[in-house]
């Protein structure tokens, strides 16, 4: 009888330490994964680009951008290979063709705490929201060194919060179609 108790308690164990080791392997993933609050922001800008067309990706940049795989691992996105956090995204070229012009929300971006590059050309982008401070709401990026915004069409009204991004190192304007002066404060 002893060694019957023994055994069950042994296989007890055993089954233990398994449901342990398998929970453990799973927040071991969550923890070297996507980052939830920046997987939700990627899905908003996905969705912010798709419009009212929703599930149409005309050039297929949003294809791998899903629940079921890591944010870290989806095109035009890229990772630090220690932390998992977004240092890297390349949405160029994601515009609608059937749009004209195109307003965004740089808000979307604030999640991104460890972003160095955003790359935003070739989107036909005529504006911000708000209005008045477009790019004032990416200060919070302070390490974003890199901003792409050619092939838009912002103006000089729409550029002139840049300033408000110390961290700046590189910044591309070439191809907008500017109907007024350029002046950025604090650049």
């Amino acid at each position: 009888m002893a060694s019957l108790f023994c055994s069950s308690s042994l296989w007890l164990t055993q089954i233990m330490f398994s449901l342990l080791l398998l929970v453990i392997l799973q927040q071991h993933h969550d923890c070297y994964g996507c980052l939830r609050e920046e997987r939700i922001a990627l899905l908003d800008i996905k969705s912010s680009f798709s419009g009212d067309q929703g599930s149409i990706d005309p050039y297929s940049k949003f294809m791998s951008w899903n629940n079921s795989t890591d944010c870290c691992s989806w095109d035009g996105v890229q990772c630090s290979s220690t932390t998992k956090q977004v240092t890297r995204l390349d949405v160029s070229s994601t515009y609608q063709p059937w749009t004209s012009d195109y307003t965004f929300s740089m808000s979307l971006f604030l999640p991104f705490k460890e972003m160095r590059a955003l790359i935003l050309s070739d989107n036909n982008i005529n504006g911000c929201i708000p209005i008045t401070d477009c790019f004032g709401s990416l200060a919070g990026l302070k390490k974003l060194d890199y901003l792409d915004l050619s092939d838009n069409y912002f103006n000089g009204k729409d550029l002139s919060s840049l300033g408000a991004l110390a961290s700046l190192k590189g910044l591309s304007l070439g191809s907008n179609h500017m109907g007024s002066e350029l002046f950025i404060s604090g650049m």
